[in-house]
Formats: C-alpha cells, structure tokens, sequence
C-alpha cells in the first residue's frame, strides 16, 4: 500500500505539470517561425504536442483531451466540421463499440470463468504450470475482450490461488502471477482488430489515408503469431526470472479450481445462446478474408459484430423482461476509449488538411534510404519506448499519421511503416502507466513500481528483437 501511496502522490505531480507546461510549449510552437509551416499547420502541431503531453501525464481524462479537436479544428478553420464530426463516428470505432459489447455480454453470464478455471484445471499445480495456464488463458480472452477488463476479471482468481500457495514460494510466485497476468492481457490483445484500440486506428487510418483496407482476417494472420510467439517468450522469461521451483505442486489444495467450477454450476441456456453468437461472429469474421468478402462486399467486420449485438438484444435472457444485452450492460463499455480512437482520427485529419504531416515526413525521409530491417528496429523502438510513459492508443494516434505518410514519401508500401507502431503499442511493461494492465498490478498490493521496472525492463529489451523480425517477415507476406 506504501507504494501505492507514493505511485499515486508521483501521478499527482505530473498531472499538474503537464497541465502547466502544455499551454506553455503549445503558444512557443504557434509564436515561433517554423520554416515551410503554416499557421494552421503549427496549431495542429501545437495541439499535437499538448495533446501527446495530457495524455502521457494524464492532467486531465484522456478521453476529454481527445474531444479537444472537435471543438479546436472547426473553430480556428483547421479542417471542415462535417470530417472532424465524422472521425468519431468512423466504421472502425462501431467494431470496437460492437466487440464491446459482445464482451461485456460475456462477461454478464460467467462464460470468461468458466473458460478460465476450466484451462486452468488442466495445467495442473505445479508453479510453472499455474502461470502458463494464466498466460493461455489470459492471452486468448484478452484478444476478444478488452485488456483491462481481462486483467480485472482473471487477477481475482490469480489472488485467490496466491493464497494458497506454500509459504516458501508465494512471495516469489505471487510477483510472477501478478505480472504475468498484466503482461499476458497486453499481448494477447495484438491478435484480434478489436483485442485493443490501437489495432482499430491502425485499420481506420490504412483506410483514410493510404486507401488500404485492412480485414480481420488479414491481421489475425500477423497478430496471431507475433501474439503466441510473445505469450511463449513471457512464459520461460518470468517463470526463469522468478527462479520457481517446479519439482512439486506450489498449492495447499489442490481443489481450488474445481471448488469455484462448482461454483458456477452446470451450463446455463445464456451461456449456451452467447457462446454460439461469438463463435458465430468469430467465424464470420475469419471467412470474411477467405471467401465471402466479394461476394457480399458492402458487409464489412462492423456489420457482422453489430448483426451479433442486435442479436444479444433482441433474444430474452430467460428472466422477466430482461434481454442478453441490456442497457445497464452496455453502459458498462469503455465509452472513452471510442472517443480516442475518435480523437486520434481527427488529430490524423488535421496533420492532413494542413499538410503538417508531409512536412514531418520530409524531415524523416532519410530513414527511407536504411535497410528495411533498421527501419522497423527503429519503428519499434520509439514506439515501445513512448508506449512505457504514455497509453498505447495515444502513441499510435500521434505516430501513425506520420507512418503513414513517409511510407508514401519512399518507395515502400505505407502499411509496412504504420503496422509496427500498432503492434509495438502492446509492448510497454515497465511503468505502470505504459497500460492499464500494469497499473492494475500496482494495485493488487503483490508488485512493487521496483519489481515492475526489474521484470519489465529486460522483457522491453528482449521483445524490441522479436518484434522487429517478426515484422519483417510477416509483414510482407501479407501487405507487402
């Protein structure tokens, strides 16, 4: 808790310096003469630099400083109001508000516990075993339900397994859980477009600015494996860096898992109804890219996942005039982080309108003449190294743009340059504000801000490798 105490008076600080210093560095960058800007294009790199600094610190809800383009672009004639109106309300958020809601659903009927403790029956007691079930388990529900709803669901049945863990073991043991679980919901987010936000702006902005859809399927066949490749490394990195002995079971009891399945019961019919519906949507996601997208080209993954929440409000959950989906349900999404998404959408369009973002790029162009293996080291370095001081959302809203556009300035295609911001974003482990995940192990009392650096530091440092040949393989194998 002392830790705590001291994490929250530090956050406190920043907030307010962030709150101070924005305006400060936003009224340099409009007063002073930058060559080949605009006035309008260094209010837009104005508000970017204050936007990127509210986000990082936090001075105010994120989702209140991505609403500031909205109000600022219209008013100071940076783009029109219709296309700033329009990127909050863009196809790829629906995805996300759809799968949203589709998990929240999940979450209503107990179908996340039930496949959690079921895996987890498998694996057995043995303490590596324990935190390779964690990860299993966490990883595959994070890619369809939002990370930080991932880790507040599993890390009550992590805490409760702590607490029955042998002494000589738990503190070790509970730092690997814990962490573990925080890591493993960044990670397993990569593998779906809705797993985490950054993948829905990533598909949005190949869209509206290099003209490239990017399908579900399509990402599943580089986030899948980028994600089991990564879950595995964490795996024989935490349970080697914790030192655990696996030689014998780590539990007092050994029915703990069996005790909460008994908990739930048998199988209800909504658990049934819902199952169906999300592997129902699932499937149509994964053909789509396969089979069916011509023939039907005006269904896009938006229309399927909002064809399934229709569904889920429509069918009775057995109770009396009470749907699957229900409003209070629903109300229960993370309605800022569409407004985000949206944010980022409009900070993309005003790098466009005033032709900031080509500025930016011919700044960058050098990199365009490196080897394309040194450009994705590079890509991905910046891009974790941001992601550990500010969310992953924010730092693909500001580098994407600008991806985008200096692919367009070289020879090579632009997704190649935007793709690894959006896959990168996932990989921040080392401070607690990198992700969400990672504040909520602060929060559980078993990690220490020192523990956290400890375990994520090396783990940033073996990822930024894997990710980055991983990349270029996979890369243009599929939009190359």
């Amino acid at each position: 808790m002392n830790n705590l105490n001291k994490w929250v008076s530090f956050r406190n600080r920043l907030r307010f310096t962030g709150l101070v210093v924005s305006p400060i560095l936003f009224t340099i960058i409009i007063s002073y003469p930058i060559e080949g800007l605009v006035f309008e294009a260094k209010l837009v790199l104005g508000l970017a630099v204050w936007m990127a600094i509210w986000w990082g610190t936090e001075a105010i809800p994120f989702y209140v400083t991505a609403s500031i383009p909205l109000f600022v672009f219209p008013l100071l004639n940076v783009a029109d109001i219709d296309k700033i109106i329009s990127a909050y309300g863009d196809k790829l958020v629906f995805l996300l508000m759809g799968g949203f809601l589709v998990a929240k659903t999940i979450e209503k009927v107990n179908l996340h516990k039930r496949f959690a403790l079921n895996t987890l029956k498998v694996v057995g007691t043995k303490p590596k075993n324990i935190i390779l079930g964690f990860i299993i388990v966490t990883g595959s529900l994070s890619a369809w339900i939002t990370n930080t709803a991932t880790t507040l669901l599993i890390l009550p049945i992590a805490v409760a397994v702590i607490s029955q863990v042998d002494v000589a073991q738990k503190k070790r043991f509970a730092v690997c859980l814990i962490l573990s679980v925080a890591y493993a919901a960044s990670l397993g987010g990569m593998s779906t477009l809705i797993g985490t936000a950054p993948n829905a702006l990533f598909a949005s902005l190949s869209e509206s600015l290099v003209d490239a859809e990017v399908i579900f399927f399509d990402w599943m066949l580089v986030g899948v494996p980028l994600s089991v490749v990564s879950l595995f490394v964490l795996w024989i990195y935490m349970t080697t860096s914790a030192r655990l002995d696996n030689s014998k079971p780590v539990l007092k009891s050994k029915n703990i898992i069996t005790v909460e399945l008994g908990k739930l019961g048998n199988w209800s019919r909504n658990e049934k109804i819902v199952l169906i519906i999300f592997a129902a949507t699932a499937i149509a996601w994964v053909t789509r890219g396969l089979f069916w997208k011509d023939l039907a080209p005006f269904v896009g993954d938006h229309v399927i996942v909002l064809v399934a929440v229709a569904a889920l409000m429509i069918l009775p959950s057995g109770q009396k005039r009470q749907r699957l989906l229900d409003l209070r349900t629903a109300s229960k999404i993370p309605w800022g982080v569409l407004i985000l998404i949206g944010g980022g959408l409009a900070l993309a369009s005003g790098f466009t309108a005033t032709g900031l973002d080509n500025w930016i790029a011919d700044k960058l162009l050098f990199i365009g003449d490196l080897d394309f293996f040194l450009i994705v080291l590079i890509i991905v370095t910046i891009t974790m190294l941001t992601s550990e001081l500010m969310s992953n959302t924010a730092v693909a809203a500001l580098l994407l743009p600008i991806m985008a556009v200096l692919g367009t300035a070289t020879e090579l295609d632009p997704i190649l340059f935007m793709a690894p911001v959006a896959f990168a974003t996932s990989y921040g482990f080392m401070m607690p504000v990198g992700t969400p995940p990672n504040a909520i192990a602060i929060g559980s009392g078993h990690v220490s801000i020192k523990q956290m650096v400890r375990y994520g530091l090396p783990f940033d440092l073996i990822c930024i490798p894997i990710v980055t040949v991983m990349m270029v393989f996979l890369l243009p194998l599929v939009w190359g």
